[in-house]
This record gives C-alpha cells, sequence and structure tokens, in this order.
C-alpha cells in the first residue's frame, strides 16, 4: 500500500469532519491553512513512495506488496490454489461417502437465493425511496449520512434468510458433504473474482469449518465457526476504526452493496458464504 494513501484517508478532528463533511460549511474559504500543508505532505509522500520502489508493474490486480517488496504475480495464483486445495479433497472424500444429499443442497440453496433476495433488495432501495442519492456515491468517508442508518434497510437484509432458516426442516443426521461443496464452489469462484480475498478472507473459513461437523462440544463448534469469521470481522473493526464509524461500519458495507459498489460475482461469493454459515449455525451449533 502506498503510505500517501493512508494520509490521505484520515483527519485530524473527526468530531468536525461529521459535522462540515459535504455540507453548506464545506467550502474553500473555510479550509484551514495547515490543510494545504497536509496535502502537500501526502503528495510528496506518494511521488517519494513510487519514486524509491524497485520497479514499478504494470496496472494490474495480479501483484501484491509486502514490505518494500512485490509478489510476482504466480505467487497470487499459488497461494490460493494451495489454500483451496485441502477442502477440495475434503469435498471428494466425503463425496464417495454420500448419502441423503438432496435436502442438503436445497436447504443451501433456499439460503443462497434468500441472500439473493436480500442484496436486491438493499440494491433497489436508493430506487424505492430508503437511500438517498448522492453524486459521489457511495458517501465517502465522514459523510453526515454515515452515520444516520435507515432500520429498515437492515430489515430488508435480514428478514429472507430468516425467513429461510425458520421454514426449512432440521435433519436428523445432517451429512456434511453439501456445506464443503459449496464453500469448495466459493472457493473455485473467489480465484477468478479476488485471489487477495481467497487468501485474506476465505482462507481461515477453508481451513478450519470443514471439521465443525466432526467436532462433539458445542462450544468447539462455535469456537470454529467464530474463528473462521475472525479475519473478516477483524479488518470490519480495523476498517470501521480508521474511518470513524465503529459499528456503523455494517451500514458503510449496505451503502455499498445500495449503490452498486461491489461486482455481481463478488455478491455472489458472499451469498454462498453466509449460505454456508446459516447451515452450520442451524445444525451444528444451535441444534446440537
Amino acid at each position: 500500500m502506498i503510505p500517501a494513501v493512508e494520509v490521505s484517508s484520515r483527519g485530524d478532528s473527526p468530531t468536525l469532519a461529521r459535522q462540515v463533511y459535504h455540507t453548506t460549511d464545506d467550502r474553500m474559504e473555510n479550509m484551514r491553512i495547515n490543510s494545504f500543508d497536509i496535502y502537500g505532505r501526502y503528495i510528496a509522500t506518494l511521488v517519494k513512495s513510487l519514486d524509491e520502489a524497485d520497479s514499478i508493474p504494470p496496472y494490474s490486480a495480479d501483484y501484491l506488496t509486502v514490505g518494500d517488496s512485490f509478489l510476482h504475480a504466480w505467487i497470487t495464483y499459488a497461494a490460493p490454489a494451495i489454500l483451496t486445495t485441502p477442502i477440495l479433497i475434503h469435498a471428494v472424500v466425503l463425496l464417495e461417502r454420500r448419502r441423503e444429499l438432496t435436502y442438503g443442497f436445497l436447504e443451501l440453496g433456499a439460503y443462497f437465493a434468500a441472500f439473493a433476495i436480500s442484496f436486491l433488495l438493499v440494491a433497489l432501495s436508493p430506487s424505492a425511496g430508503l437511500i438517498p442519492r448522492y453524486d459521489t456515491y457511495p458517501p465517502p468517508p465522514r459523510h453526515p449520512y454515515l452515520y444516520t442508518p435507515n432500520p429498515l434497510t437492515y430489515i430488508l437484509f435480514i428478514t429472507p434468510p430468516a425467513v429461510a432458516a425458520l421454514l426449512t426442516r432440521l435433519e436428523k443426521q445432517p451429512t456434511p458433504f453439501p456445506p464443503i461443496a459449496i464453500l469448495s464452489a466459493a472457493a473455485i469462484t473467489s480465484l477468478f473474482y479476488n485471489r487477495f480475498g481467497t487468501v485474506v478472507l476465505l482462507s481461515p473459513i477453508l481451513v478450519l469449518w470443514p471439521w465443525i461437523p466432526y467436532v462433539r462440544r458445542r462450544i468447539l463448534r462455535a469456537s470454529l465457526l467464530l474463528a473462521g469469521l475472525s479475519t473478516f470481522i477483524l479488518l470490519l473493526a480495523q476498517f470501521g476504526e480508521t474511518i470513524y464509524l465503529g459499528p456503523l461500519i455494517t451500514w458503510y458495507l449496505l451503502l455499498g452493496v445500495a449503490y452498486g459498489q461491489f461486482q455481481p460475482l463478488g455478491n455472489i461469493i458472499g451469498s454462498l458464504t453466509a449460505s454456508v454459515t446459516v447451515y452450520m449455525l442451524k445444525h451444528y451449533i444451535v441444534k446440537r
């Protein structure tokens, strides 16, 4: 990450920013003189970062930076592939011992459809007047609207999967193959959509969740489920702290869905993973 990006996204007075940012008081004549110094420093940091780099790779999503070094494109393919291999082997082994798979896939399909409806309802919220339209949407950090969430939008997102979970029956002996297969599909899709996301967000889930059906104690199963989501939760918490939102980072994500910030394939991967989360909660955390 170029250090200048961090400088440009922070402010020294979040309280003032909430009152002023993108309001009628946000005018050039009210700008403090030292703000020019701040912007000058981050431009200088940007230029220095680029100048000191050993090499500037071409524009692509196929590289990552670790410290002062660039990772080559093949590593961004190899690391996610290695992470997905165990869960694919796990799925193949379970397939050889398959039993009563139909209902498991139908249930997961119902959850997936429910989350797809949730994403669609939130995406239609601006057209329905539930979320205002802005010229620069989604609203940028410290925008006043980020601190005034609409509870109805949360309800629209939560209701479809909640109804699906209530309407589907519990299996006496649920087979672990369907959720593992859906996780495999999410992982493979993520390799083509965002390999970095596979490594950072999905890797704990791919490593830990396949073992949940085989653990007897409920507290340990819940711990594995939570540990799988830990990276996602920590990243949300960190980003929420960075842009002064805290728990309202969930509202920021909903606004991203409403304003089309996330691509459809990303929403599909999220729906697949969320479907498995509901399945695991219902059959292995709440039930047993």
